[in-house]
């Protein structure tokens, strides 16, 4: 499992210069160049995008109005970098719809060990008003490849490439784990598109996370921010592929907090049986509660923790082996 938050010697706080893209340092050099306007991947390694990681909150960009900050956390085990995108206060409604305001940061991280080749995207929306409001909350992009399509789709995430050209970097996207309604993802035309619906409780908020992952071509020369290309074996689509389905099952939440990992909707770890943000004793009686049950008739169909069909003695074990999550 992970730790939600780990113990660093010093955190420093720089602001980023204007004009150009901020270049996250990872020890195999893999470019993640991002807008600091926007927070949108840039170039990435290989020309891989072509300006991904837009968020659109009913509609409306996310543009930055100060500068962001870049947290470099001096931990000689990971060598973090994080950028934190200012909150902005956004209005909507009007005409005959009252207006009201929505709240929305976000923090992006990207780890520094070698084989981590992906980027997450931690988008906050906080609702300050008195009444409940729905959010059609998007997160999306383009990718810079002419001919990339889908090689590989499953629940949760999708690999994007050339499948007639092994050289075209690869794109993982990791976008839900669990069950989550009122979500739908499309590619069209080289964009690439998450979108979530839901119901934000006044003064309260609700984050979504987003990982995106890049396999670069190893003969490609210096990326689009003058750092050199990772050098190794091109990962195939299956690969990639499982990087991703194995990052759904235990995402990379490290240097979020407790309280900003309660918050997230759209991703789970199964032994959060009833989704509480806790894996403890409760999960456990849901479990019990289903025992010997089918999934499909059961008063929790999530009590099948291991996905075998079944809800058993299997599920308790599960659950007793992650009490204490998150720890």
């Amino acid at each position: 499992m992970f730790a939600p938050v780990l113990i660093v010697a010093s955190v420093a706080m720089v602001t980023f210069q204007s004009g150009t893209p901020v270049v996250l340092p990872r020890e195999d050099d893999i470019v993640f160049d991002i807008n600091e306007t926007t927070g949108v991947i840039e170039k990435g390694s290989a020309d891989a995008f072509d300006g991904f990681g837009y968020l659109s909150v009913n509609g409306a960009p996310y543009e930055a109005q100060e500068p962001f900050t870049f947290m470099d956390w001096d931990d000689e085990s990971n060598g973090l970098r994080t950028i934190v995108a200012p909150p902005i206060l956004m209005e909507f409604g009007g005409g005959a719809d009252p207006v009201y305001h929505l709240e929305v940061s976000r923090k992006i991280y990207v780890p520094w060990a070698a084989q981590k080749n992906y980027i997450r995207y931690y988008d906050l929306i906080h609702n300050p008003t008195e009444e409940p409001h729905v959010v059609n909350l998007q997160f999306w992009g383009n990718v810079g490849r002419t001919g990339a399509a889908i090689i590989t789709t499953d629940d949760g995430f999708a690999v994007i490439g050339d499948p007639a050209d092994m050289q075209v970097p690869r794109i993982g996207l990791l976008f839900k784990r669990g069950p989550i309604e009122n979500f739908s993802f499309t590619y069209t035309a080289g964009t690439a598109s998450t979108e979530y619906v839901f119901v934000i409780e006044p003064n309260s908020s609700i984050a979504i996370v987003n990982f995106v992952a890049q396999v670069p071509d190893p003969s490609a020369a210096a990326g689009s921010a003058g750092v050199r290309n990772l050098i190794r074996p091109l990962l195939s689509s299956d690969d990639l592929g499982e990087d991703m389905e194995d990052l759904g099952e235990k995402p990379d939440f490290e240097y979020l907090t407790e309280e900003e990992i309660l918050l997230i909707m759209n991703m789970f770890i199964d032994t959060d049986v009833n989704m509480d943000g806790r894996v403890n004793i409760l999960d456990m009686i849901c479990v019990r509660n289903n025992l010997y049950v089918d999934p499909e008739s059961a008063s929790t169909p999530r009590a099948d923790v291991n996905h075998d069909d079944q809800i058993n003695i299997l599920d308790m074990l599960c659950v007793r082996n992650d009490l204490g999550w998150p720890f």
